[in-house]
């Protein structure tokens, strides 16, 4: 699957060095929720995944529209016995 249009405005191409490099310091930056978007891989996410569908049938906005309304995860409190 080649990445859709979008994806690539105002891209650049990075060697494995260079994206690593570029992506630590973007994961030590973030602040709040990200979306990864992977074209070059395979993989399937639960059956029930709407955004996926959407977006595997061509319909891109639909799919960001769905992804804007996902719930964040909830946090679990790692204490023992709370």
């Amino acid at each position: 699957m080649r990445p859709p249009v979008w994806a690539l405005r105002d891209s650049e191409r990075l060697d494995l060095n260079e994206f690593s490099m570029r992506f630590s310091e973007a994961w030590s930056a973030l602040t709040s929720r990200f979306l990864k978007l992977e074209c070059r891989q395979s993989y399937r996410e639960i059956e029930t995944n709407e955004s996926q569908a959407a977006y595997e049938s061509g319909d891109v906005d639909e799919a960001r529209e769905l992804l804007r309304f996902v719930r964040p995860p909830c946090r679990l409190n790692n204490t023992l016995g709370e």
